[in-house]
């Protein structure tokens, strides 16, 4: 929405899940509130704990109010609804921290960010969340490569990732 007009932005037909012996699990998305669905699942299959710390890489926060709040974050039809018509991509951080899904977070926005994690070890139970927009090219004063060998270091590090494509942001 932007300048009272509905924005429509075309994302991907399917989300992927990539499973590989040598990485944690990774799913795949158009919109960044879809990761709280996915959260939630990955706690439903054991995958992580309820409480995980979370490493938010994205050129915006995701961390704006949301005046409806997640009351069974283990009922993945609540969850689905939730993630759908309560929340945004600006707005799903904040309800998941409140709910216990979500524990410590380290945002990562900026070139400082991203040198001062470079070599940042997370906790066994840790997420990376990773937005595309951040190689967006408004964040291209950040070199991209710095970025890959941050996003390379936690990839090997963390228990699960989601990653969004940002339609919103990033030509699809």
């Amino acid at each position: 929405y932007a300048d009272g007009k509905i924005i429509s932005c075309v994302g991907l037909e399917n989300f992927v899940e990539i499973r590989r012996d040598d990485m944690p699990p990774i799913i795949v998305f158009d919109n960044h509130n879809h990761a709280l669905y996915f959260w939630c699942e990955a706690i439903q299959r054991g995958i992580i704990d309820p409480g995980f710390e979370l490493l938010h890489i994205d050129e915006h926060s995701d961390l704006w109010d949301n005046e409806y709040e997640i009351s069974d974050f283990s009922n993945l039809d609540e969850i689905w609804h939730f993630t759908n018509f309560s929340c945004n991509v600006g707005n799903y951080i904040v309800p998941a921290q409140k709910a216990g899904i979500v524990g410590k977070m380290i945002r990562i926005e900026n070139e400082f960010q991203i040198d001062e994690n470079m070599d940042f070890i997370p906790s066994e139970n840790s997420v990376l969340n990773l937005d595309l927009d951040i190689f967006s090219p408004e964040m291209a004063h950040i070199p991209p490569l710095k970025t890959i060998n941050l996003i390379k270091n936690l990839l090997k590090r963390v228990k699960y990732v989601t990653i969004c494509t940002s339609p919103y942001f990033i030509e699809q």
